[in-house]
Order: C-alpha cells, then sequence, then structure tokens
C-alpha cells in the first residue's frame, strides 16, 4: 500500500511514511488488506466495538490462531490521507490514543500486553515527566526545566532508527518529531475512550469530511 498523495502536504508524507514498512512476515497491517475467507471466519472477523484501530486488532487474533501476514513487495491499492491541515493530523492522532486505549483494555491482561506498552508510553510522556519536572522545579530552582531536553532527545533517537532503515534525513527528523508530539492527542484520545466507556457512547473519530455521496 502506498499513500496516493505523499507530496501534497507533510501530513500525507507521513502517512506514507507509515505504510512504507519492510516486506516479508509482519505482525500486523493496514485496512487494505487481502484475507483468507477461512482466516476471517476462524476469527469471528472484525470486532465491532473497535471505533479505531480494528485491522491491527484483528491481526493479532489472526496470529493468535496461527495465521501468518505478509507484507508483499507489489503495490495493491492507494490509500488517501487528504490531510492538509495540523489540526486533521492531530485529530487522526486523538483516534489512534483511542485506539490504543480500547485494544490495551481488550487485551492488555493477555500474555502479549496487547498496546499496554504504547498506553504506558503516552502516559509517561504526556503527564508523567511533565508532572515529576513541574513539582520538582521549585524545590530545584528551576533546574528540572533541564529534563525538557528529553523530549528532542527522543525526537532525534526514533529518527535516528528511521534513518537506519534507510528514510530520507529529512523524512526521519519529521518522524522523530511528530511521534513525539502525538504523545499529547494520543492522551486526548485515551481519556475519550475512558469518558465513552462510562457513558456508553461510540462516536467515531475522523479526520476528514465524507465526500460527495456520503463515500470516504
Amino acid at each position: 500500500m502506498k499513500e496516493l498523495r505523499p507530496e501534497a502536504s507533510v501530513y500525507n508524507r507521513l502517512c506514507q511514511l507509515e505504510w512504507d514498512r519492510p516486506c516479508g512476515e509482519v505482525s500486523e497491517c493496514g485496512g487494505i488488506m487481502l484475507v483468507r475467507v477461512k482466516a476471517f471466519r476462524d476469527v469471528g472477523g472484525f470486532d465491532v466495538r473497535l471505533i479505531a484501530g480494528e485491522d491491527p486488532e484483528f491481526c493479532l487474533r489472526l496470529r493468535r490462531a496461527g495465521w501468518k501476514i505478509h507484507r508483499l513487495d507489489a503495490e495493491m491499492a492507494a490509500h488517501d490521507a487528504a490531510m492538509f491541515r495540523f489540526s486533521q493530523w492531530w485529530t487522526r492522532a486523538v483516534r489512534a490514543g483511542h485506539a490504543y486505549a480500547q485494544a490495551a483494555s481488550l487485551h492488555g491482561r493477555s500474555p502479549d500486553r496487547y498496546r499496554v506498552r504504547e498506553r504506558r508510553s503516552i502516559l509517561l510522556w504526556s503527564v508523567g515527566i511533565p508532572l515529576i519536572i513541574a513539582l520538582l522545579a521549585w524545590p530545584t530552582h528551576g533546574w528540572s526545566l533541564i529534563g525538557l531536553v528529553l523530549y528532542p532527545v527522543q525526537a532525534l533517537r526514533i529518527a535516528w532508527r528511521e534513518r537506519r532503515r534507510g528514510t530520507r534525513t529529512w523524512d526521519a527528523l519529521l518522524h522523530g518529531a511528530t511521534c513525539v508530539l502525538a504523545k499529547w492527542p494520543h492522551l486526548q484520545g485515551l481519556i475519550r475512550f475512558h469518558r465513552r466507556r462510562a457513558s456508553g457512547g461510540h462516536a467515531l473519530i475522523e479526520h476528514k469530511a465524507p465526500a460527495a455521496g456520503g463515500r470516504r
């Protein structure tokens, strides 16, 4: 799968970086995929309770059932993120945070601890570290603010890892920076999930409006 117009915006380019993964056996895939009917039926298809992240969660159950997932070295379809504004990127990241939270609530206590690491990372970078820095600011006479350097360091670490995969330097830096920045909309999505679970809500989170005729 590839992004249809990666050159149209920096946000579309970020999506292209998401799709550009190594070929071969993988743990999960996106929504554009070809699935054996027997495999689909064996695991009960998609979980209708999920409003986001349904594809990776479906792949999790496939692997548990003994099936394998392969990424082919062939273009099968194109994805159109159609993201041109920062607000759209933020909403999409909120959706991802909601997906992590919901998946962890469903499978987090299983042996593979599905999405627990992602949920913990969200809380660490968006709540834990800022809170520690703020609490220590007065007793350290502001020296705790040095801890803010952890954020660019983390962004560079992610960028370096991406660069080693062959990604261009600018794209790797962009990927690293947005991975760190996304922790805050992820937190918003996590909170939204728990609020909706408490109230029984089930509304979708979409970063783009339906196209003409109701199609996306």
